[in-house]
């Protein structure tokens, strides 16, 4: 699968980095995993850092679908904080943000600015 989720923050967040060439079935299988292996394991809200630095083409169903399986997400999802340079990744991402119902989603530059963001929200449950 061409994104890869690794644990950070013990355990309060994850980070997903993508790799070129995704496909709607990609995001559907990613969110099956979330759903079924992390998600459910934790007793908190986990955040989700989505690195799409490496990320030049998105696939053309992408905003229906990810606003489709964002609306259905699991109840220990987090914020969702989608790091990109891309203009066009960018501009999907303001989108997308915009439209979902229940779900905060962000847009930064850095994956330094994704984890300043992921510890100030830490911070705030503790």
């Amino acid at each position: 699968m061409p994104i890869h989720i690794q644990h950070i923050k013990d355990n309060y967040a994850v980070l997903q980095t993508y790799i070129e060439p995704l496909t709607s079935a990609d995001f559907s299988n990613l969110k099956n995993q979330m759903d079924r292996e992390i998600l459910p394991k934790s007793e908190h809200v986990i955040h989700i850092v989505a690195d799409f630095q490496h990320i030049t083409s998105l696939p053309t169903s992408m905003l229906t679908s990810g606003i489709n399986l964002m609306n259905r997400a699991h109840p220990n999802t987090g914020i969702v904080i989608c790091v990109t340079r891309n203009e066009f990744v960018k501009a999907m991402a303001r989108i997308f943000s915009g439209v979902l119902s229940k779900r905060r989603f962000k847009v930064v530059a850095s994956l330094e600015s994704a984890y300043e963001e992921v510890d100030m929200l830490i911070a705030e449950k503790s």
